[in-house]
């Protein structure tokens, strides 16, 4: 384990197969958990955000020059997007969260304390 990298290193010659493929996930979870970790501020900045603008951007919608049946699907196509958003935030948190367990339960079998 080395920063927020772990791997599994392993004698290329006469390895077993699965223990080939299983140093392979490990080497795919860690870029997995590191890019989970990476992007958790940005994105929940850009989050709230949106969320935070979410007044602003309702009265914008209600104030354009549409026909009735535009304006109802664009009111329809905000609040829809709206609540994905808030959807994502709570996903992000618990995959944050579970990307640290899983560099916590990696540092734990590497022996050490993080």
């Amino acid at each position: 384990m080395q920063g927020y990298s772990f791997m599994l290193e392993v004698q290329p010659e006469g390895a077993h197969e699965k223990l080939l493929h299983t140093q392979q996930q490990i080497k795919n979870l860690s870029l997995a958990t590191k890019s989970v970790l990476a992007a958790g501020t940005t994105l929940q900045e850009m989050i709230n955000h949106v969320l935070q603008k979410e007044e602003e951007l309702t009265d914008r919608v209600k104030k354009m020059d549409l026909a009735y049946q535009d304006k109802v699907r664009v009111e329809s196509n905000l609040k829809e997007n709206l609540q994905e958003v808030r959807r994502t935030k709570q996903l992000s948190v618990q995959y944050r969260e579970t990307a640290n367990q899983v560099l916590a339960e990696m540092a734990q079998l590497a022996g050490i304390t993080i």
